[in-house]
């Protein structure tokens, strides 16, 4: 039996251990609650490391390629430091994710027809986390709204191009990091629930909400069925305590950008661990190719759930 010990490092509830079958292999998942805590996180990892066959880390926000070159390299290396003490190899599941996502996008309109993107609007809770697919979607429509500095920043704007939002990146988003104004801003109940209604609105006046998998309740979780009722919601690894969120507030559609491997839904990094055990436990093993042969031998296909089975929301009171 092969063991992943998983760190998140993010929340403070720690998730049931559990074991699942992948490519015939037995694999014993150990899951780690961190809280955000980075010597909890280090202190995890040292404690199985040598004992387990690969370590997983959790909830990992990645900038994707808009954010500045200087501040992907701050966070990588970061990570790297972290990663380089430990004899047993450590997932971070960004490299699996990043295939996962393009190959997702890349085939969903087989499942969800030609219609659904043309014109849409579409809301990135994170554009820095989810520029991907907005570069993508740009092919059928530019109605995109960015609430990176509300969210991340505290600053009470939406950007609604690439362009501002790279500009953001590149010029703002290092200054609010610094001054850490979203904190600021949240012990302030006027700012604080000022932003709130600007997000609460954009999601209303969307038709597709994008939410990256490490900022699923700080982006969506306070959204009642008034905002999210008859939205199509892209986001990753889709729990069933997820989509029954997504169930209760209306949502017409689901589509997960990370296809479901194995019977239980695990984070991306969790993923990558089992491929990279299952590819001969090196994370120089995990090559664009290797993922995507490991894809086609599961037989995979896009990730595309409907709540209400129909594709429509129960009508009122059945």
């Amino acid at each position: 039996m092969k063991t992943i010990a998983a760190v998140d490092l993010k929340n403070g509830k720690k998730r049931a251990d559990g074991h699942v079958q992948f490519f015939g292999e037995d694999f014993h998942i150990i899951h780690i609650a961190a809280g955000g805590d980075m010597e909890a996180v280090a202190d995890a990892l040292e404690k199985f490391d040598g004992r387990a066959d690969a370590l997983a880390l959790e909830n990992i926000r990645f900038h994707s390629g808009v954010a500045s070159q200087s501040l992907r390299d701050q966070q990588e290396n970061k990570i790297q430091e972290l990663c380089r003490f430990f004899s047993t190899p450590v997932a971070t599941g960004r490299r699996l994710h990043t295939v996962c996502r393009k190959w997702t996008m890349d085939r969903i309109q087989q499942l969800t027809g030609d219609d659904l993107f043309d014109e849409a609007a579409v809301l990135f809770t994170s554009g820095l986390a989810d520029a991907s697919i907005a570069q993508w979607l740009l092919e059928f429509t530019e109605k995109f709204s960015f609430c990176d500095p509300i969210l991340s920043g505290g600053i009470p704007k939406i950007l609604h191009s690439i362009e501002d939002l790279r500009l953001y990146a590149d010029y703002v988003q290092p200054l609010t990091e610094k001054v850490s104004s979203k904190k600021m801003v949240d012990r302030t109940f006027f700012l604080n629930a000022c932003n709130r209604h600007m997000v609460s609105a954009g999601i209303q006046s969307a038709d597709i909400v994008v939410v990256p998998h490490p900022g699923f309740s700080e982006g969506i979780g306070s959204c009642g069925i008034d905002e999210l009722d008859g939205k199509t919601v892209i986001t990753a690894a889709v729990s069933v305590d997820r989509l029954n969120f997504l169930k209760q507030r209306g949502v017409r559609m689901v589509i997960d950008t990370i296809p479901k491997m194995t019977e239980r839904v695990f984070g991306p990094g969790v993923l990558e661990a089992m491929v990279m055990v299952a590819s001969g436990g090196a994370l120089r093993s995990l090559t664009v190719r290797g993922i995507e042969n490991i894809l086609v031998r599961l037989q995979a296909t896009p990730r595309v759930i409907f709540p209400f089975k129909t594709g429509h929301r129960k009508p009122h009171g059945a």
